[in-house]
């Protein structure tokens, strides 16, 4: 039976160039090329749900040659399935070990009352565990939106990373969901905002590996279900690079209606959209996102649509 896909060479140097990486993709795997890696991935390709509405089936593919084709060829982003699974690929080819796992986001996280809590949803995400060297393994995870690391996070439980540019932490821990009988403890990812306050749940993770066929299922559920949140509305995210490009600075969002642009504590509405074609504009104009006329039409009927206003 085949493995893992694996992109061609030419393929991996089309991404790397996708994502402004300039470094050979001979480079061997360490944690300082990883962490490059991670920055480019995060503040190059944005994470979006825009194919849920803005295209003709409403339907995302999670093959790896399609992820391809749309984050490379049509310089277009995804949401975490087509994200996470792009860079895993990547990193195979680039002699990297990586495992790609399961997680369950915290609803609050997706409802936006980021309070915390012990409310997780099913199986929706996919985080990635990579191996650096031997013995050494790293959560990596290019597909949260803005609100996920932006650096690999040692996988041992008290594990922290920290942006210095926005003064937010993220960190691993283990512990066991509440309200479940085993007792088990899992992986658990959580972010702390620069003003304080407390760590508040991202989404919970197993080591067990989880393959193409699992991710159909998830992302059908995930994409389709009248309640979950990339139905409902309509997101775009991407971190803002500082000047080194060592770090991140802040971010730029689409929240259905509103574009942001975020830096730590100063937080700047760049547009509010009236009609689709404002919100079509402003995806040109501040991601780069250009969509054709077949694609804006599908948004007709959809959760997210901007209805005209009635006169």
């Amino acid at each position: 039976m085949a493995g893992p896909y694996i992109y061609t060479p030419q393929q991996t140097s089309a991404y790397l160039a996708r994502i402004g990486f300039t470094s050979s993709p001979s480079t061997k795997p360490s944690l300082p090329h990883l962490s490059s890696l991670q920055l480019h991935h995060i503040t190059h390709i944005p994470f979006e749900n825009l194919s849920i509405h803005y295209s003709r089936t409403h339907t995302i593919s999670v093959s790896p040659p399609h992820i391809f084709h749309k984050l490379v060829t049509l310089s277009r982003g995804g949401y975490c399935m087509e994200l996470n699974s792009g860079f895993a690929t990547l990193l195979r080819g680039m002699g990297y070990d990586v495992l790609t796992g399961g997680g369950r986001i915290c609803a609050d996280m997706n409802l936006g009352r980021e309070k915390g809590g012990e409310v997780f949803e099913g199986w929706t995400h996919m985080p990635l565990i990579v191996g650096v060297v031997e013995g050494e393994r790293y959560l990596v995870d290019v597909g949260l939106g803005s609100t996920g690391p932006t650096r690999p996070i040692s996988l041992h439980h008290g594990a922290e990373i920290e942006s210095t540019a926005t003064g937010e932490r993220h960190r691993l821990i283990r512990k066991t969901i509440e309200y479940a009988n085993s007792g088990q403890e899992l992986w658990r990812l959580q972010i702390k905002k620069h003003d304080g306050g407390e760590w508040i749940d991202c989404y919970t993770f197993t080591e067990t590996e989880f393959l193409e066929n699992d991710y159909e299922a998830m992302s059908y559920f995930t994409s389709t279900h009248p309640d979950q949140i990339f139905v409902k509305s309509l997101i775009c995210a991407i971190f803002i690079p500082s000047e080194d490009g060592k770090d991140v600075v802040g971010r730029k969002t689409l929240n259905n209606t509103e574009f942001k642009e975020i830096w730590r504590r100063e937080v700047k509405v760049l547009k509010t959209c009236a009609t689709e074609r404002d919100r079509v504009d402003g995806l040109r104009e501040i991601f780069g996102i250009e969509l054709s006329e077949e694609e804006v039409k599908g948004m007709e009927g959809r959760a997210p649509e901007i209805k005209p206003t009635k006169r």
